[in-house]
């Protein structure tokens, strides 16, 4: 009786174990599920933490599995004065718990007038990966600063995305 009883317990034990291997498991489980190239759609606001939509800029996103970031804008204007980036943002990402992820990149600002460097923009994001695994949403702030690194203002945005396959 007693080792049927152990018997029971080790077995019921070992599907709870192997239940997730056998179930098909959420989209972020493992955390790198956000791995990957994303069409983004970004709205800057007219106020921090949050306003009104000021503009729309197309995005695209590549969160490599290794932590590293890359976001190339569809738009090379970054304000006023006019202001260009001639790169894409380069930077990090990290797994925050559950679909939450975390993004931080920086690029350079040039003078569209004079061609000369102009300073540069950090941004942070929250995302939320959507249940399907294929969408997320994310909320930033962007602080800019000028050639000699002072903080010159910081801007929110809000944005949502779809994976490209």
């Amino acid at each position: 009786m007693r080792t049927t009883q152990l018997f029971r317990i080790a077995t019921v034990g070992l599907a709870v174990l192997l239940a997730p291997l056998l179930v098909g498991a959420p989209a972020f489980a493992e955390g790198d599920q956000i791995a990957g190239f994303w069409n983004v759609r970004e709205q800057l606001l007219s106020g921090c933490p949050t306003g009104d939509p000021v503009r729309d800029i197309p995005d695209l996103n590549i969160f490599f599995k290794s932590g590293e970031f890359i976001e190339a804008a569809g738009s090379p204007s970054v304000g006023s004065p006019p202001l260009q980036r001639v790169m894409p943002g380069l930077g990090t990402w990290a797994h925050a718990g559950g679909r939450h992820f975390t993004s931080e990149f920086r690029f350079f600002r040039y003078s569209a007038e004079d061609d000369t460097f102009a300073g540069v923009q950090t941004a942070s994001k929250e995302i939320e990966l959507g249940e399907d695994g294929n969408s997320f949403t994310s909320t930033g702030t962007t602080d800019i600063f000028d050639a000699n690194g002072n903080h010159l203002a910081t801007r929110c945005s809000r944005g949502a995305a779809v994976r490209i396959k």
